[in-house]
């Protein structure tokens, strides 16, 4: 399936910045980041004594993903926590649907999260709150994707669970790397990811990215501005004085970059290519690609 804007047909030539998100678009993270964070959760319940704490499905994983402020992994590993222990410690908790919509009420991401839970009887927000230890399941989720090999490089802490093979093992790749540098010659690439600058050092050579490194522009995210923040958009295109952007994605939070970016900048033309993954459209007039190929193919076709 592909269906393109007539903003993104008509003004194809005028798109010289692309900008892509990394997981699931470059790089198909659906057997890594999920596999650690269910490992994480099944190895916290034993470490913190809670042998009956649930452990998440896929299904729940894809779940969050389409919240907004869960575009980073370890806060979507924290979030899914959460709600297991509140699972496993209110007399009648909410199921995942529920959870999910009533924390939205209460704010984004972590924050809705723990607003929601301060809304509690004291007795039960404070017996989840005790039984919470976010830097553990940080660094668990850590040690199951990375692995011995790849945990201090990546996130600077030693390996302590006896994990030899990280779960990024499993990643492979989506794009054509012969398109992409063909792409490259003739626009000018950013990315803007979660991930951090030495987990994207690891995904060059993946996707061919480090032969064309005085081309593009890159943004590793290792904290602050993230997703949906635009201004990281804004500095590339103020650095290569774009005259249009692309910017593709596949998570809610994405999609929102790109309206906030239009908001606060219309005088930069900037649209957003969804690849779906099985997923929905965010929004009925948006573009939508099965795949990034698709949409290298179509940029490629005029130049």
């Amino acid at each position: 399936m592909i269906r393109l804007s007539p903003a993104v047909q008509k003004n194809r030539n005028r798109f010289d910045l692309i900008i892509f998100d990394i997981d699931g678009i470059l790089i198909d993270t659906g057997r890594s980041f999920p596999m650690a964070i269910m490992q994480s959760i099944a190895k916290y319940g034993e470490l913190a004594g809670i042998p009956d704490l649930e452990q998440p499905s896929q299904q729940d994983i894809a779940m969050f993903k389409t919240v907004p402020g869960f575009n980073n992994d370890w806060d979507l590993d924290e979030g899914l926590l959460l709600f297991f222990l509140q699972q496993n410690i209110l007399p009648v908790p909410l199921d995942l649907t529920t959870f999910i919509a009533e924390t939205a009420k209460a704010g984004t991401g972590l924050e809705g999260i723990k607003n929601w839970l301060f809304t509690l009887p004291s007795i039960f927000y404070q017996k989840i709150f005790s039984r919470y230890r976010p830097h553990l399941i940080r660094k668990l989720a850590m040690e199951y994707y990375a692995g011995e090999q790849y945990c201090e490089y990546l996130y600077g802490i030693k390996p302590e669970f006896g994990v030899k093979s990280g779960a990024l093992q499993a990643e492979k790749v989506l794009v054509d790397c012969e398109l992409f540098r063909r792409i490259s010659q003739t626009h000018t690439i950013g990315f803007y990811s979660g991930r951090n600058e030495r987990e994207f050092e690891l995904v060059k050579p993946k996707i061919g990215a480090e032969n064309i490194a005085n081309q593009f522009i890159v943004y590793a995210a290792t904290g602050r501005p993230a997703k949906p923040d635009p201004i990281p958009l804004l500095n590339m295109a103020r650095l290569c004085n774009a005259d249009g952007i692309i910017f593709i994605g596949d998570s809610f939070d994405d999609y929102q970059t790109v309206i906030n970016f239009n908001r606060y900048y219309p005088e930069i033309q900037c649209e957003f290519v969804q690849v779906i993954n099985r997923g929905k459209p965010f929004a009925g007039d948006i573009s939508i690609v099965e795949n990034v190929n698709q949409l290298l193919h179509f940029l490629e076709e005029d130049k």
